[in-house]
């Protein structure tokens, strides 16, 4: 037996492991030597499937890390293994405490002089560049 007989074997011996696990189901007609397909809508790579099996991770949470990327495919990818260390919820942290920092719009200075309050923003000028704004408040704000 050749060492690439080997890895296939040891290949499906995971993708069989996997789906039993995750209730879900190979793809085989579209498979490569890296990317799977399971459930003929979840792409992932053979070593994150590895990953998955190799350190039992709770059922689903592969399809969450899924779903999480998909959502948030225009802002930084978060690779497995960094999703199941909590990387996430320190992105989205950060992405709603940005959110309610106010800047200028043209400069992007975070360094402003706060004027007054108004009902729909905040009403701002800027250190940087003197552009005086309102900065829209986010309406959970209020709830």
């Amino acid at each position: 037996m050749e060492l690439k007989d080997k890895y296939a074997q040891l290949c499906k011996e995971y993708i069989d492991a996997f789906c039993e696990k995750q209730d879900m189901v190979f793809s085989e007609e579209v498979y490569t030597d890296y990317y799977l397909v399971f459930n003929d809508f979840y792409i992932i790579d053979i070593e994150t499937v590895r990953y998955d099996i190799d350190n039992n991770i709770e059922k689903g949470v592969i399809k969450d890390w899924y779903n999480y990327n998909a959502s948030n495919f225009q802002n930084t990818y978060v690779n497995y293994n960094s999703y199941i260390m909590g990387v996430h919820k320190v992105n989205q942290e950060q992405k709603d405490e940005s959110e309610n920092t106010p800047y200028c719009t043209d400069c992007g200075n975070e360094d402003l002089i706060y004027i007054d309050q108004y009902a729909n923003g905040e009403y701002w000028k800027c250190k940087n560049c003197e552009k005086e704004f309102i900065y829209k408040i986010k309406k959970e704000e209020y709830l």
